[in-house]
Formats: C-alpha cells, structure tokens, sequence
C-alpha cells in the first residue's frame, strides 16, 4: 500500500511519524511524511521520503515573541487561538503542497493538528483516512483532556465535560483555517466536527504506552493504544568526545533540557537551573534545544549540548528534567531514570501529573513557577528516593518489551484491508 502521513509541529511532533513510516516500509509498504521541509535532513538520515509542506517554520515560530506570548499564556482559549493566528499565514499553502504531495496514495494519516490538511486532503482526494495520534484525546471520565487543567480533575463531572470543552476549542481555533483552505477555488465547505471526523476514520491509533495511559474501556471499539512510537538515531552516531569525558569523570548528571519550548527569558531559566543544580549538589548537562535555555559560562560540573539523542542520554542520567511533552516523557520513562517536568503548556501539565502518578517522578514544578530552591528540591527527590527510582525502573521494563511501530503497522493493515468508514 502506498501511504502518506500527515503532521505539523516540533521536532516531537514529527519523529514519532517518522519510526511510524520506517516501521510502515519495513512491511513492505510505501510511505511517505509530509511535513514542514525543516525536517528533511533528519529524514533523509534516515532514508525517509519526506515530502515538504510549506507553512511557518515551527522553530520560527516557538521562538519569536509572538509564539513566546502564547506559551506564557494562562489562558487556554487565548492560547489556541494565538497559535491558530499564527499558523493562518501558511495554512493554504501547506494544504497546496500536501494535496500535491499525497497524490497517487491509496490512504492518509495525520497526526495532531496535521488532522486538519490531512483530512481535507483524504477528502480531495476520496481515500480512506486514519488517526495517529500522540496524545489521548476522546470522551471518556477516567482522565481530564490533556489540553486542558488537570487540576480541577476531582470535580464530578469535571474529566468527561473537559474532553467536550478541548475538542470543540481546538475545533473552533483550527477549522476556519482548515474551510479557507479546502474550499480555495471551490464552493465554502464546512470542515466536520471531532466526532465526524474519528467516526469516520477507518481506526484511531494512540501512540502511548498502555502502562502509562491505561485505555479507556469505552474506547476499545475505535481506539488502539499500541505503545510508543520511538525513533532512535542510526546506530553510527557517536557521542562528541566532551560528552564522554563529562560523563567518565563523575556520577551519573542531571540531564536538563526544554525541547521546542522557549520561555519569555531563556536566561534567567537557565540562571534558576544552574543555582538548582549547586544546590542539590548534581552534576548536569544542558540541553539547549529551540531556546529554552541559553547557557554562557558554566561550572565545571555542568556540560552544554545543542542536542543528543534521548535514547543514548537518558539512560545514563540520574534524573532528567523535562517540559514534559509527550515525546520527551516518552524516552525518559523508557529510559528508567525518574523525571522532574517542568510543563509550559498544552499537555505538557497532562503528562507532568501522569509521571507523578505513576511514582517515576515528584509533583511537578511549573515553568511560571520556576525557582532555584523549587527545583533543587524537585531534583533532590528524583535522586535520592529509592521508590522513584525502583517505579522509574520498573515502568521503563515495560515499555521497552512493548513494539509500538510494529502494533500500529499492524492496526493500519487490518484496517485498511477491513474497509469501513471514510469518505
């Protein structure tokens, strides 16, 4: 089969569909990411066929002042609504360039906000669509919507009614977008509601680890949870020199990064993590990423990295601290080290509360709320509680007996061969 999966986002928006398509090719199948083309040299590496979409450059976007307004947003109305604005300049020429390049496919997939062109294109197109998905989102009372506060979750009522609330918000952010769009030359067109839109697909895949998330009941007949979708840089990279020097000289560090997130001062995060780093008595290392931290001079026990592939670090860390978002939770519960999130915003608090419930990592401390002598004591406790550790360890056994690519390959081939919905 020939296949075409959509999505739009951060580098942890994008890597799982890239392990999703490799996975895909290994069956045998063709497929193909279409995605914004700042990732095409991570899929050529790769040998992924990456079909490039236009739209704003989602670094671009984390780190200019607009979208560093949105993330210190309190608000989450105001803050879809800011990202929507922001994403409108590009919306049709990504929904242009994703139509030419799913063209000749025999399904398409789309992840997060990739739903919106994804499903316009399936549409255009008149192929069946599914869902792949990196976040649980849909009806049920067993958790609140991971984009909306967790805090309010002991109210009756409160996790079923939060689902309805955050789909109808990102629905009402993303859809005028996605109507201008796939109407472009063509009679308005309304684009469907959430639940049209996974009634309609042909299966609904969740890449999230069932010992993380248990799946609810109530979805089993239109849901797969299948376990994450991880993808590990070639077994050629080669940690620098320094890396290995750092770590050869002392205990296992600290690990801090805040992946695409970019706060309003990059610096003084990094001043807070440096003095919570003394004051723990941990070593670290900083990993810079899109501009959540911006490390100048440092003490010899703390090392500076642009990046390094999650698999290879993490399990080498006493502790990782995190923004929690969903990929980066991901490898470090995989990895088996406790983590202290740090979340910014969306579902970053979602999985922030899901890590503290399940004993791998303390109560979080949010990023509005950051200081020094909070996060010091967050770490300390990552570090030293023998419980942390041992659940740590224990979670991080079970995802990786667990073959998330491989089920969800198998989920899509059954689904496509059934038939059912679609357009």
């Amino acid at each position: 089969m020939r296949i075409a999966l959509v999505t739009a986002g951060s580098r942890g928006d994008v890597e799982p569909i890239l392990a999703l398509a490799l996975g895909l090719r290994r069956a045998g199948h063709e497929a193909r990411v279409v995605a914004h083309g700042s990732f095409a040299a991570l899929a050529r590496r790769l040998g992924v066929d990456l079909r490039p979409a236009a739209a704003a450059d989602p670094r671009g976007l984390v780190e200019s002042d607009r979208g560093r307004e949105a993330f210190a947003l309190r608000d989450p109305f105001r803050a879809w609504r800011r990202f929507a604005s922001l994403a409108e300049a590009g919306a049709r020429a990504f929904f242009a360039d994703a139509l030419t390049a799913c063209e000749g496919v025999d399904a398409v997939g789309y992840s997060g906000l990739g739903a919106f062109p994804g499903h316009a294109v399936a549409e255009r197109l008149g192929v069946p669509y599914f869902a792949a998905d990196l976040v649980p989102t849909g009806p049920t009372g067993e958790f609140p919507s991971a984009f909306l506060p967790q805090g309010p979750a002991w109210l009756p009522g409160y996790n079923r009614a939060s689902h309805a609330l955050a789909r109808w918000l990102v629905w009402r952010a993303f859809a005028p977008l996605a109507d201008r769009a796939r109407s472009e030359g063509r009679p308005a067109s309304h684009f469907p509601s959430s639940l049209a839109l996974a009634a309609g697909a042909r299966v609904s895949l969740v890449g999230v680890s069932p010992a993380v998330v248990p799946p609810p009941a109530a979805w089993s007949a239109w849901a797969r949870f299948t376990g994450y979708w991880f993808l590990d840089e070639p077994a050629a990279w080669e940690p620098p020199p320094d890396l290995l020097r750092f770590l050869e000289r002392g205990p296992p560090p600290v690990v801090v990064g805040f992946g695409s997130m970019s706060g309003r001062d990059p610096a003084r995060t990094t001043r807070a993590v440096l003095e919570a780093l003394a004051r723990a008595g941990a070593r670290g290392v900083l990993l810079s990423g899109w501009g959540g931290l911006a490390p100048g001079e440092l003490p010899p026990s703390v090392l500076a990295l642009d990046s390094a592939p999650h698999a290879w670090l993490f399990p080498r860390a006493a502790a990782v601290v995190h923004h929690g978002g969903a990929g980066t939770t991901a490898a470090a519960l995989r990895a088996g080290v406790p983590s202290v999130v740090v979340p910014f915003a969306f579902d970053q608090p979602f999985w922030a509360e899901r890590v503290r419930r399940l004993g791998a990592g303390p109560a979080p401390v949010p990023a509005r709320g950051l200081t020094a002598a909070r996060l010091a004591g967050a770490i300390r406790r990552a570090v030293e509680d023998p419980r942390m550790g041992l659940a740590a360890r224990a979670l991080g056994e079970r995802i990786r007996a667990e073959d998330g690519v491989g089920a969800a390959v198998r989920e899509i081939e059954r689904a496509l061969r059934r038939g059912g919905p679609g357009p």
